[in-house]
């Protein structure tokens, strides 16, 4: 009786102080603005704190053992009860964000899940502990989309700098080709036999070129500022004041023959054409002069006939090569293209019919494009090499070196000293279209069994020399209407070079090509040379490239 009632008194006093205890934790969990909540396995509702009673809008009894379904929409119903099965099977903690519906309002939860256990350990239940996280959710959503919208500026404005950039890189390239191809004319004008020369409307001279100054025997200094009349007397005077300049202010352009006194005093026959040009900078006209001496009429029309035939052939192998590059791509890439277009329309056909006729057709049909890829690349190496674009003449020469030698019968060797890095397109271009044709005729006609190739760099120009150990040539055995060599002399004189031919029948030959490093008017002689040493004339002459 006694032991009883120690054991009742002591039974009173745990459940005192469970009950104390409770109310200790509960005192927190009801006074938080958090969402405390507690459920079992299957997701009833065993506690509920104030925050999360007012946020239901239902009495605590009304929301007592109230299960997952009376309270969520489904697919939060299942978000939540795989969340309380993953902390009963883990015994880990559970943390994740989730939107909940709020009446018109959509509010961002981050919810906690915690095991509750027994004194033996066993979970018997799981508390969960909300925090509205709308306020940081709205913001970070606000920070996306100014990122966004930065990130999006960004783009934009990288686009246009790219596209400027292009813009700009364009300008400069055309700039570029524009003083390159004016550098050029600058030297045609300079090396012409004739004069060119420019005047104000007040008949004073603007412009000499180099010739003009040769045959007036006098510096652009001192021409610069004269009359153009100075240089005429008597009649002639007269008929180019009183006839050729109103002549071309009125029609545009005159044309006829004076006698034009040099600065020796000597009175040169000259073919004179006279025309109006329009300085676009100063929006103003001026008088063009284009003077040619005739004394010797005769020799000039035979060395402007074969001129004339030089640059006609140069043309006519340049038509040729283009109608070679027409019928390759016709006989060639266009044929393959055609098959691979036919394979892949029948692999379209078959592809459900016959899978296994198609898959056969269709691997033709790579095959096909990959033959017509090959080929394509093989005209764009021939017409001009991308090496030659991507690395310079250096590399350019020495790759066709090395694949002249898998050709030809001679063994080829290339040696180069050079500082440069680049020279200007055109004088590269030049440069290997000239070596094309060297190459080529030593291979072709010297018999050598070595020809030897070099590029040197001999301080502001540049020498390319191709020699060769074979029977050489015979300057009666020159074969007529090849102009293989006369290509090569035409592009060397076109850049200011000179080009100079060494041959003894027996001994071989060797071609000299220097040409100025940099295209451009200063930098070029008046008049470009061809020289032939004793005993040297012009070898079989190369087909053109």
């Amino acid at each position: 009786m006694q032991r009883d009632a120690r054991d009742t008194t002591e039974h009173q006093r745990l459940v005192e102080a469970l009950q104390k205890s409770e109310r200790q934790y509960r005192l927190p969990a009801e006074s938080t603005t958090d969402f405390v909540f507690i459920v079992d396995r299957q997701g009833t509702l065993q506690y509920a704190n104030q925050s999360a009673v007012a946020c239901f809008r239902l009495s605590p009894h009304e929301l007592a053992c109230r299960g997952q379904d009376d309270l969520f929409p489904p697919d939060l119903v299942r978000t939540h009860r795989r969340a309380i099965e993953q902390v009963f099977c883990t015994g880990m903690p559970y943390e994740g964000d989730e939107t909940l519906p709020f009446g018109s309002e959509e509010v961002w939860l981050n919810i906690r899940l915690l095991p509750l256990r027994d004194d033996r350990g066993h979970i018997t239940a799981v508390m969960g502990i909300c925090r509205d996280v709308s306020d940081r959710k709205r913001a970070e959503q606000i920070q996306r989309e100014s990122h966004d919208e930065l990130e999006r500026q960004v783009k934009i404005q990288t686009a246009e700098l790219r596209r400027c950039n292009e813009q700009l890189q364009h300008q400069i390239a055309v700039r570029r080709q524009a003083e390159s191809q004016q550098a050029v004319f600058q030297r045609m004008v300079d090396e012409a036999g004739q004069i060119f020369l420019m005047a104000g409307m007040d008949y004073r001279i603007t412009y000499v070129n180099a010739f003009g100054c040769q045959l007036l025997g006098r510096t652009p200094s001192e021409i610069a500022g004269v009359s153009l009349l100075d240089f005429y007397t008597g009649e002639d005077r007269q008929r180019l004041e009183h006839e050729a300049l109103p002549g071309a202010l009125a029609e545009g352009r005159w044309t006829g023959e004076l006698f034009l006194t040099t600065g020796a005093g000597v009175r040169v026959a000259a073919w004179q054409h006279v025309f109006l040009v329009r300085d676009s900078e100063a929006d103003t006209q001026r008088f063009a002069t284009v003077i040619a001496d005739i004394t010797g009429f005769r020799a000039t029309q035979e060395i402007l006939q074969r001129e004339r035939e030089n640059l006609w052939q140069l043309l006519r192998s340049s038509d040729q090569e283009r109608q070679m590059i027409a019928y390759e791509i016709h006989d060639g890439l266009a044929q393959q293209l055609a098959g691979a277009l036919l394979q892949f329309q029948s692999y379209e056909y078959q592809k459900e019919l016959h899978p296994g006729r198609a898959v056969e057709t269709f691997a033709a049909g790579l095959t096909a494009l990959r033959q017509a890829h090959f080929e394509a690349r093989r005209l764009i190496s021939g017409v001009r090499p991308p090496i030659l674009d991507e690395y310079g003449i250096d590399a350019a020469l020495a790759v066709l070196a090395n694949e002249k030698s898998l050709t030809a019968t001679a063994r080829i060797t290339y040696q180069s000293e050079v500082a440069f890095d680049r020279l200007p397109p055109l004088l590269e271009n030049t440069i290997y279209r000239i070596a094309q044709e060297a190459l080529t005729n030593a291979c072709k006609h010297s018999g050598s069994p070595v020809v030897r190739m070099s590029l040197i760099q001999e301080g502001d120009n540049v020498r390319l020399d191709v020699c060769d150990l074979g029977i050489g040539f015979d300057p009666e055995t020159i074969v007529e209407h090849r102009f293989g060599l006369q290509g090569i002399r035409v592009r060397t004189r076109m850049l200011g070079g000179q080009l100079t031919i060494d041959s003894v029948k027996g001994r071989g030959t060797t071609i000299h090509v220097v040409l100025p490093c940099a295209v451009s008017a200063s930098s070029a002689p008046a008049v470009g040379s061809f020289e032939a040493t004793a005993g040297s004339v012009a070898e079989e002459p190369l087909e053109a490239p």
